[in-house]
């Protein structure tokens, strides 16, 4: 799997790469109102890089996460 890691905002990164025809989002840090748009607009191009949309997002480096961060979660 090669992975990407652009630069990140505030003290969330996100890192994407593509496993398969599955496109896996791994953020890490803080998803708070500050770094969730950031987040957001990550996931929604993670989204649209194949139809249907098939995404994963590992969280398991989050170590905070409030309702702005999971409102960055929705993407429609």
């Amino acid at each position: 799997m090669a992975w990407a890691n652009p630069s990140g905002s505030g003290t969330l990164s996100v890192l994407t790469g593509l496993r398969g025809a599955v496109v896996i989002v791994r953020p890490a840090g803080e998803l708070t109102m500050s770094t969730a748009p950031y987040f957001h607009a990550r996931l929604e191009q993670a989204a649209a890089f194949n139809t249907p949309p098939r995404v994963v997002v590992d969280t398991e480096e989050i170590t905070y996460c409030d309702s702005a961060g999971l409102r960055g979660l929705y993407v429609s």
